[in-house]
């Protein structure tokens, strides 16, 4: 992503901010994620922010909560 934001002319960026909560898959999801319907989702969104915090990138994705493991760093 870092290189497709330059080539816009945005060259330096930070992540503003990432909120993780859950949910449970609705039947579009699930197909998707091969799950059945009313399991658990981790869902993540995310900002990132050009230094005079403009937001240039928003992130989603809704992620099988037993097939995943989150490690969050700064």
């Amino acid at each position: 992503m870092t290189k497709t934001l330059a080539r816009a002319g945005i060259v330096d960026y930070r992540r503003h901010s990432t909120r993780i909560s859950a949910a449970v898959v609705d039947a579009l999801d699930a197909a998707r994620l091969r799950l059945t319907a009313g399991r658990p989702l981790i869902v993540v969104d995310g900002i990132d922010v050009t230094p005079d915090g403009r937001p240039v990138l928003t992130t989603h994705g809704r992620f099988a909560a037993d097939r995943i493991e989150l490690i969050v760093e700064s």
